[in-house]
């Protein structure tokens, strides 16, 4: 990439950071993530995958078709910043100026690569699977503690309102 377009790589990092792509992606992400259980063996073939998969690619290719059109990127220019950020993905993020943050472009990649997406989504169904046993272990341990130092008084007054 030419000094003169390094900007490009620049800007596509700050939007792919930024709250217009990550909300509406993350949205989605999560809402549709419940297919891709990870104790399932998932077909490619599935129609309710290709179906969502193609619901996600219509989502970027408008959000980053948006950005493009704002910041007057040519396709040319767009495709160079998709490569360098997988160049420098390879680097490593130890002395790479820009930071590079895969996750990101993955994002993009996972638009024209199933399997990608298929990994993408399956990982984010695992981590809310992991977030609500958290916050279920959380709530059990906070309703032990609180009946422990509560006591026989917490539950007969849960009895009179309940009519006991």
């Amino acid at each position: 990439m030419s000094v003169e377009d390094s900007w490009v790589f620049d800007s596509l990092v700050c939007f792919l950071h930024g709250p217009i792509w990550n909300a509406p992606l993350q949205t989605f992400i999560e809402q549709k993530s419940l297919v891709f259980d990870p104790n399932q063996q998932l077909d490619e073939n599935n129609p309710d995958i290709l179906q969502i998969h193609e619901e996600y690619k219509n989502l970027v290719d408008y959000m980053l078709g948006s950005f493009m059109e704002e910041m007057h990127i040519s396709p040319e220019q767009f495709e160079m910043a998709c490569l360098e950020g997988r160049q420098q993905g390879g680097q490593g993020q130890g002395e790479n100026p820009f930071q590079f943050h895969q996750v990101l472009f993955q994002q993009i990649w996972a638009a024209n690569d199933l399997k990608i997406f298929i990994r993408m989504m399956t990982q984010r169904n695992v981590e809310l699977q992991l977030q609500a046993l958290d916050l279920i272990e959380k709530n059990q341990l906070a309703q032990s503690v609180g009946v422990g130092e509560g006591g026989e008084d917490d539950h007969s007054a849960e009895g009179h309102r309940l009519g006991g």
